[in-house]
């Protein structure tokens, strides 16, 4: 069964994408079911350990998908920097399953073939946030859940001009998240936890900062009101 992370990300890859990139592809299954459910005329599976491809090798001969899908060992978007004019211009690309850290070392090797990002990560997505107002990027989508206790930021990133405010960096733009009470839910224990990690710090500078986000986070839940 498919998980509801990978449900989420499928959903947003355009009908007849003409190449996809795959980064951490680990089995295969994202790769796959980008073929059967969403139509992709090609995907690239791009994994850096040989253990995984093998695996994915091993589910896409099974769907019979050795012709529509081709396994690259790379680390992330590094194969693409000797013979980029070999692939489709106006490729989407995702990279899923990672933290914010190891995306952006990923998203170092950006290439010009790509035009969308798809990220999906499970840490600081701020971070990713900056990096995409910081290199003409724009943020079309995001959302926010949870899984297995975990949480995911789905972020979708164009590349066009862009401009976002630092509370848009910070927390992420509200329009996408009005409805979203599990962020709500999120944002307030994070709040929570800070204010009591706040009361013990006795470092006035190391207060000051700490209560200046806790400002900004209630600052942004009051949006829900």
């Amino acid at each position: 069964m498919k998980s509801n992370r990978l449900n989420r990300i499928l959903a947003l890859v355009p009908k007849n994408t003409k190449s996809l990139f795959d980064i951490g592809t680990d089995h295969g299954y994202l790769a796959i079911d980008s073929i059967k459910q969403r139509g992709v005329n090609h995907v690239y599976a791009v994994d850096n350990r040989p253990e995984p491809l093998k695996s994915a090798f091993q589910n896409v001969s099974k769907a019979q998908l050795l012709d529509k899908i081709t396994l690259v060992l790379s680390d992330g978007l590094q194969f693409l920097t000797t013979n980029s004019a070999a692939f489709s211009p106006d490729s989407w690309c995702v990279i899923a399953g990672l933290g914010s850290q190891t995306i952006l070392e990923i998203l170092q090797k950006d290439n010009p073939i790509i035009s969308t990002y798809l990220l999906c990560s499970n840490t600081n997505p701020w971070q990713l946030r900056q990096w995409a107002n910081e290199h003409s990027f724009a943020l079309t989508y995001e959302t926010f859940f949870e899984e297995k206790n975990h949480p995911y930021w789905l972020i979708k990133i164009e590349k066009k001009v862009n401009c976002q405010t630092i509370t848009d960096i910070e927390f992420g733009d509200f329009c996408w998240y009005k409805n979203n009470l599990a962020y709500k839910n999120y944002l307030q224990d994070l709040s929570q936890h800070l204010q009591k990690i706040t009361s013990k710090i006795s470092q006035d500078r190391q207060k000051t900062d700490h209560q200046s986000k806790i400002k900004a986070l209630e600052s942004y839940l009051s949006l829900w009101n």
